[in-house]
């Protein structure tokens, strides 16, 4: 295993980031990223396809029977909402003090650049001569729709490993917390505001039912956290109101899932907290995931969380893997979502997270990558890939 870059394979990472970061992909936005994908890597002897969603697919059969491993990464990022607040335009990928600068330095054009990187460099080292199958996947939607896009994908590469590529600043991470919408919708009586007496004030309803969801139980996971509840989102109907108190009021809320948690389960909850108060309806919240390929399809918006057993053979075999070329392998989890939330999640794959940068940098203003770190990413992917196709 290598532990080094020559100065080529590092201007090649360096020059695949850069243009990565340099293209806007919004979610639903990502067909210029996949043009450029596909043009790199049909250079290099991978397979591609391009699914209903539009993500892609790349894969390398080694001439031995083997196990299948997929090294996935989202091509999606966050809108910019004010360009002004950067200090570096973030469509420009400037390179200021050994760090790449742009929208989706971190999250994550920087480890899809690393492990793509790393794909390359163990093709031209090793050709067709490993066990199994290397596969890559550039997804779409991520921020948006955590791990749906990849229902497409497992079903093509039917993997038996996964690594989400997402920020572990190098950490092995075995989990993370899932996520849920929820939509509380909180019904009064409209009326002329000049009469409050003869409605009921939905508004006021709202704010009964948020003091009693302070109390709603809050599950602790040891490795997970906090299933916390925040509502992130509020509107009244009619909007605007003019003189006219409000018929109902909806809520959105941020709700983070642990083992355990069901989309049954965590309605019945928020409904027993609530049941008295007000009256309300709860429900997960559904939305149509809008494709670049044309494709439209409604999904609800519950992402299961997930953890692996830290002592499996597949832990214990990434974890020697990276201490061989002098990385600690910590073990840790996400405190986010990722599409892990349908590998490990919906389908139970064999699922770890690795990748370089902090999680923190994910959708901030001046959003960056430092170089060392993407250079030491890029390797951690490639002795992954070594010690699962080489062995």
């Amino acid at each position: 295993m290598i532990n080094t870059l020559t100065d080529i394979n590092t201007e090649c990472l360096i020059s695949i980031a850069r243009s990565l970061i340099s293209m806007p992909s919004f979610s639903g936005e990502e067909q210029n990223v996949v043009n450029y994908l596909t043009e790199v890597l049909s250079k290099s002897g991978f397979e591609l396809h391009c699914d209903k969603f539009g993500s892609l697919i790349a894969t390398l059969k080694g001439n031995k029977k083997g196990s299948t491993i997929l090294f996935d990464g989202h091509i999606d990022t966050v809108r910019v909402e004010n360009p002004k607040l950067w200090k570096h335009s973030p469509f420009e990928s400037k390179i200021a003090k050994d760090t790449i600068y742009g929208r989706g330095a971190s999250d994550m054009k920087g480890q899809d650049s690393a492990f793509l990187a790393a794909a390359l460099r163990f093709k031209e080292e090793h050709g067709t001569d490993f066990s199994g199958t290397l596969a890559l996947s550039f997804s779409v939607e991520e921020e948006l729709f955590e791990g749906v896009a990849c229902r497409e994908i497992s079903s093509y590469v039917n993997p038996d490993y996964v690594v989400i590529g997402e920020a572990t600043d190098n950490k092995v991470n075995i989990g993370q917390r899932g996520r849920a919408e929820i939509e509380l919708t909180v019904f009064g009586k409209s009326c002329h505001s000049a009469n409050p007496e003869k409605g009921i004030n939905a508004i006021t309803e709202a704010y009964k039912a948020l003091e009693a969801l302070k109390s709603l139980k809050v599950k602790q996971d040891p490795i997970l956290g906090e299933n916390i509840l925040v509502p992130t989102d509020i509107i009244s109907y009619p909007y605007p109101g003019s003189s006219v108190i409000p018929e109902k009021v909806v809520i959105t809320f941020d709700k983070r899932l642990i083992t355990g948690d069901s989309e049954e389960s965590i309605v019945a909850e928020i409904s027993s907290c609530l049941k008295g108060v007000a009256n309300f309806e709860v429900k997960v919240r559904k939305g149509v995931m809008k494709c670049y390929t044309g494709h439209e399809e409604e999904f609800t918006r519950f992402f299961p969380s997930w953890i692996l057993d830290r002592n499996c053979e597949y832990v214990k075999t990434v974890e020697k893997a990276l201490k061989a070329i002098g990385q600690k392998a910590i073990i840790s989890a996400y405190s986010f979502c990722t599409n892990g939330s349908h590998f490990a999640g919906e389908k139970g794959i064999k699922t770890i997270g690795y990748g370089p940068s902090k999680e923190n940098l994910a959708h901030t203003v001046d959003e960056y990558i430092k170089i060392e770190d993407l250079i030491s990413g890029s390797l951690g992917y490639q002795a992954i890939m070594e010690a699962i196709l080489l062995r």
